[in-house]
């Protein structure tokens, strides 16, 4: 995350917050999978890299 907030909920009901600075591995490859929202004010800014 490079900029703001987000809050992404996965698929076991749990809601982790990232901001500026945390690094995210969305390994969530079974099931249901993730939903992400913004919870600060937007633009957010995020670098994805694919592996």
């Amino acid at each position: 995350m490079l900029r703001e907030m987000i809050e992404a909920t996965v698929s076991d009901g749990s809601r982790p917050r990232f901001g500026p600075g945390d690094l995210v591995l969305a390994a969530d490859t079974t099931g249901m999978g993730h939903a992400t929202t913004g919870v600060s004010d937007p633009p957010f800014e995020a670098l994805f890299i694919p592996a």
